[in-house]
């Protein structure tokens, strides 16, 4: 039987943003029906250190994985784009400190699902918050720093991406600015399941 298995943060684990509607891992259970296991590891507030953590506690009987962190490393550097600088040079010295911070651990989980070679594994971007516009500027740059980081990383791992972000495309993919709403979350799932039938 195909086992797949959800990792990471709130994009899978998004209950609390949809309350009386399917969070991602229901809606993907639904999809796959009888004849395909579904677990659920993601945990709402991860960090890419705890997706590693769930990642040792992997089912023997996975075949299929899906990854979704960094959103919430990202998240943790916000503060950075308010800081006062003297120069463009030094604001992107600021970023891209915190990039090289972000590739040490993003290495760690390459390694750790290296540890699983037999097992289907897709890593998802960070997709674009849902913003108004100014805040939706200096975020997506934010989202860029990381994303480069993730394929490349990634791409050199020879591991497959899924780009999260030409799936939410419009505001009701949203709960709120940063969260898949039960209509994003369900595009995601059918995604999910199209890539695992493949």
């Amino acid at each position: 039987m195909k086992h797949i298995v959800i990792a990471g943060d709130s994009i899978f684990d998004n209950g609390a943003y949809v309350p009386g509607e399917q969070d991602v891992h229901q809606q993907l259970k639904d999809i796959a029906g009888t004849t395909t296991e579904v677990t659920s590891m993601a945990v709402d507030g991860s960090v890419t250190d705890d997706t590693i953590m769930q990642l040792t506690k992997l089912p023997s009987t996975t075949t299929h994985l899906f990854i979704s962190t960094g959103g919430n490393d990202a998240l943790g550097q916000i503060g950075l784009l308010s800081e006062s600088v003297q120069s463009v040079a030094e604001a992107m010295l600021l970023l891209s400190k915190s990039q090289n911070q972000f590739r040490i651990k993003y290495r760690n989980l390459i390694s750790q699902i290296q540890r699983s070679p037999n097992t289907k594994t897709v890593v998802c971007t960070i997709y674009h918050p849902n913003a108004e516009a100014e805040r939706q500027s200096v975020m997506d740059i934010g989202v860029s720093l990381f994303n480069d980081v993730i394929i490349e990383e990634t791409n050199k791992a020879h591991i497959p991406v899924l780009d999260i972000r030409g799936i939410f495309l419009n505001p009701e993919d949203y709960a709120n600015e940063i969260e898949p709403s039960a209509i994003g979350g369900w595009k995601l799932a059918n995604t999910m399941y199209s890539i695992s039938a493949k």
